[in-house]
C-alpha cells in the first residue's frame, strides 16, 4: 500500500540502540542480494508516490546500481519497554527475511531494508502504472475480462505466499494490487507495516476495515487465507462496478465505520448486479463471499474456476500499454493533497506529459535550467513553488491556467521575467514574489483575474511582492478583479508608484503593507480600494523615504482598523485620514516620522489611549534609526492581535506546505 506513518509502534530508546539495531539489520543480511548494499546516502529522491497509514513511499534512484526503486519510509517513536521493543524488532527482522525470500512474478520484489534514527526504509521494485485504486479512478470501471486476468495474478500471488511461505496477506484491496506497463499484476504490502504497527502476525485486527471478512469482524478469528479470499471477492467487484460493494447500490450510506462493520457481520454478502456480468463472474464472486469461512475456497480451488481458466493464457500487455498512452498517472504527476518535489532537470522533464499536478508542486534545484518541457501543464491543484538558480525565464509555462492555492516565485537568482505566464488566470490563495535578484518584469501576469483566499480559511494572503531589487513596475496585476486579504509591497528600491495594481472600484483588502520603498512617491492606484465588509483593516506604512501624500488610502481607512503602524517615514506629514476611523488595536505604533508635526485635534491622545499603543511626536527628529526599527519589530511581535508581520506569517504559511 502507498501510505504514510500514523503512530507506528517500533520504539527506540536512544541513538546508541538505534545504531545497534541498524547493524543488526545489516548483520542479518536483510538486503535482497549482495549487489544491493543499501544506505541512505546512495539514494537520489525523485518524487513522492503517496502517503497513508503504512508510511510514505518515494520514487528514488539507487545511484550505485542506477536502478529506480520505491522506498517506503516507516517512522517509529522513541522510548518504551526494552524487552517489548526488542521482541518487536526481532519480529520485524523475521518478517523482512520472509520478504527477502519471496521470489514470485506476482509479488513486488523486495530489495532490502535499512534503519535510520527514527525510521526504517523498505526498498522495493518500482511499479510504474501504480495501484488499481488510482487506475480505477481514471477508468471508472474495468472490463470483466481484464478483471479476470487481474484475479488470476492475485490468486497466484496469494497461493505462493500461502503454500510456499505460510503467509497470509491480511490487506487485499485495490491500492495493494499494482500494474506495470508490461501488463504484470503484482501484490504489494503483505503485512510488513501492519506487523510493525500491531506487533503480532495474524491475530491482530489488521487490514483495511471495509475489506475485512465477517469472521474477522464478529469472531476475531485468526486471519486465514480464506479471509484474504473474501477481500479478493470485494476487490474484484469494486474493479468491475466502479464502487465499493458496501452498502449495496440504492441503500442509504452507512454513517460510520462501526455501522459498516455491523453491516458486514449481519447482512447478506454483496453480489454483482444481475444481468450486467457473465454467470461465471457472478458465481466466482459468490464463492469468494461465502460468509462461512470453512466453506470458502482457497486460491488453488479458485484458479480452477471457469472464470479464471478462460483467461489463463491471456496477456494484459496491450491493455497496460493503452493505459500508459492515454492516461496521466499520479506517480508521474503527483497525488492530491501531497507535495511533489522536483530537484533536477530530469525531474522537470519527467512532468512533460502532465496536464495537471493535483497536489503541490515544488521546483527547486541548482541544475534546473528550463521549463520548456512543461507545455502540457495547465493546472496545479494546490500550490506552486518555484525556487531555482539557473532558470532565466518561465518559457514552457505558457499554458498554465490555474493554481489552486498559493503561487510562490522566490530566490530565483537568474530569473528575469514572468512574461511566459500569459494564460494564468487564477491563483486562489495569492501570489508571493520575493528575493529574485534580477527580476525586472511581472507583466506576464496580465491574464490573472482571480485571487480569493476567503475560500481558503487557512490563508490570509493576496499579493505579496518584496525584495526584488530590479523590479521597476507592478504592471501585470492591473486586471485582477479581487486582490485577497493582503497587499504587501516592500523593499523594492526602484518602485516610484503603484501603477500596475488594479484601480477599479470595489477592490478590497484586509491588510495593506507599504514598507522600505525608497523612491515611492505616488499611491493613487489605491484610491478606489475599500475595506473588506465585516472585517477590520490593518495598515503598515514604514520606512517610506519619498512618500508625502497618503490621502489615496482614505476609502480604505473608512472603517474599523485593528492595527495601525506608521513608523520611520521621512516625509509623511498628515495622517488625518485616520482621524474618523474606529481604531481598536491591539497594535498601534506611530513614531519616528520626521515631518509629522501637525496632528488633528485630539487624535494623538485618542491613539495613546489604546492599551499597548506606542505613539510619540517625532517632529523634526529624523527617521529610520536602527533603534526605532527594532522597536517597531518588537512592538509588532508582542501583539496578540490578528495582524501578523508579513515575514513571520509567510514562514508560517510555507511550513503548512513544505515541512
Amino acid at each position: 500500500m502507498i501510505g504514510k506513518t500514523k503512530g507506528l509502534k517500533l520504539q527506540i530508546s536512544s541513538s546508541i540502540s538505534v545504531k545497534k539495531r541498524s547493524s543488526a539489520l545489516n548483520d542479518n543480511n536483510v538486503s535482497k542480494s549482495n549487489k544491493f548494499k543499501l544506505k541512505e546516502d546512495d539514494f537520489q529522491f525523485i518524487c513522492e508516490l503517496g502517503t497513508g497509514a503504512g508510511g510514505t513511499v518515494h520514487k528514488v534512484l539507487h545511484t550505485p546500481t542506477n536502478r529506480i526503486m520505491a522506498k517506503k519510509v516507516i517512522g517509529f517513536i522513541l522510548g518504551g519497554d526494552e524487552n517489548e521493543r526488542e521482541k518487536s524488532e526481532k519480529g520485524i527482522l523475521r518478517e523482512l527475511k520472509v520478504l527477502r525470500s519471496c521470489e514470485s512474478q506476482y509479488i513486488v520484489e523486495f530489495y532490502g531494508a535499512f534503519s535510520n534514527i527514527g525510521d526504517i526504509s523498505i526498498c522495493m521494485e518500482y511499479i510504474d502504472l501504480g495501484s488499481f485504486d488510482k487506475i480505477l479512478k481514471k477508468l471508472g470501471t474495468i472490463p470483466e475480462d481484464i478483471v479476470a486476468k487481474i484475479t488470476v495474478s492475485v490468486l497466484k500471488g496469494l497461493k505462493y505466499l500461502y503454500d510456499e511461505k505460510n503467509i497470509v496477506h491480511r490487506d487485499i484491496k485495490p491500492s495493494n494490487i499494482l500494474l506495470n506497463s508490461k501488463g504484470e499484476v503484482k501484490i504489494a504490502d503483505f503485512g510488513v507495516s501492519k506487523e510493525i504497527v500491531n506487533g503480532t502476525m495474524a491475530r491482530t485486527f489488521t487490514g483495511t476495515q471495509g475489506y475485512l471478512a465477517p469472521e474477522r469482524v464478529c469472531e476475531g478469528r485468526i486471519h486465514s487465507i480464506e479471509s484474504d479470499i473474501w477481500s479478493v471477492g470485494l476487490t474484484m467487484m469494486e474493479l468491475a462496478t466502479g464502487r465499493f460493494p458496501f452498502p449495496p447500490e440504492g441503500h442509504a450510506p452507512l454513517p460510520s465505520i462501526l455501522d459498516l462493520l455491523k453491516y458486514i457481520e449481519m447482512e447478506p454478502a454483496p453480489s454483482l448486479p444481475t444481468g450486467k456480468f457473465s454467470k461465471n463472474f457472478e458465481n466466482f464472486v459468490s464463492r469468494c463471499l461465502i460468509k462461512d469461512p470453512d466453506q470458502r475456497p482457497k486460491p488453488k480451488d479458485l484458479l480452477n474456476d471457469s472464470f479464471c481458466i478462460r483467461v489463463e493464457n491471456e496477456s494484459l500487455a496491450q491493455w497496460a500499454d493503452d493505459i500508459k498512452s492515454n492516461f496521466i498517472f499520479s506517480q508521474d504527476c503527483g497525488l492530491p493533497n501531497q507535495n511533489k518535489v522536483v530537484v533536477d532537470q530530469a525531474g522537470v522533464d519527467a512532468l512533460a506529459t502532465c496536464t495537471e499536478v493535483p497536489g503541490t508542486l515544488r521546483i527547486q534545484g541548482e541544475s534546473i535550467t528550463s521549463f520548456k518541457s512543461l507545455t502540457n501543464l495547465k493546472k496545479i491543484g494546490l500550490s506552486l513553488d518555484i525556487y531555482t538558480t539557473g532558470v532565466t525565464d518561465l518559457s514552457g509555462l505558457e499554458n498554465l491556467q490555474e493554481i489552486g492555492e498559493l503561487f510562490f516565485i522566490h530566490s530565483n537568482s537568474k530569473l528575469v521575467s514572468l512574461d511566459a505566464l500569459t494564460s494564468l488566470h487564477t491563483a486562489t490563495g495569492g501570489i508571493l514574489i520575493y528575493d529574485n535578484a534580477v527580476l525586472s518584469s511581472i507583466s506576464g501576469l496580465s491574464a490573472l483575474t482571480s485571487i480569493n483566499p476567503n475560500n481558503l480559511p487557512i490563508f490570509e494572503f493576496g499579493i505579496s511582492i518584496y525584495r526584488n531589487p530590479r523590479l521597476t513596475t507592478l504592471k501585470g496585476l492591473e486586471n485582477l478583479k479581487s486582490v485577497g486579504n493582503l497587499l504587501r509591497i516592500e523593499s523594492l528600491d526602484l518602485i516610484a508608484n503603484l501603477s500596475g495594481l488594479p484601480t477599479q472600484a470595489g477592490l478590497t483588502s484586509k491588510n495593506v503593507t507599504l514598507s522600505d520603498l525608497k523612491t515611492l512617491n505616488d499611491i493613487t492606484a489605491l484610491t478606489n480600494w475599500r475595506p473588506v465588509p465585516g472585517y477590520n483593516t490593518g495598515f503598515e506604512l514604514s520606512k517610506l523615504k519619498s512618500l508625502v501624500d497618503i490621502k489615496p488610502l482614505t476609502n480604505l481607512a473608512n472603517g474599523p482598523i485593528n492595527n495601525l503602524i506608521i513608523t520611520s517615514n521621512s516625509d509623511i506629514n498628515d495622517i488625518s485620514i485616520f482621524n474618523n476611523s474606529t481604531i481598536v488595536g491591539p497594535t498601534v505604533n506611530v513614531y519616528d516620522n520626521g515631518d509629522l508635526c501637525n496632528w488633528p485635534n485630539g487624535f494623538k491622545e485618542k491613539l495613546q489611549a489604546i492599551p499597548g499603543a506606542n505613539v510619540t511626536d517625532a517632529c523634526g527628529t529624523g527617521t529610520g534609526s536602527p533603534s526605532a526599527d527594532a522597536a517597531a519589530e518588537a512592538a509588532k511581535s508582542k501583539s496578540n492581535g490578528n495582524f501578523v508581520t508579513p515575514t513571520v506569517y509567510l514562514a508560517a504559511i510555507i511550513s503548512l506546505f513544505f515541512i
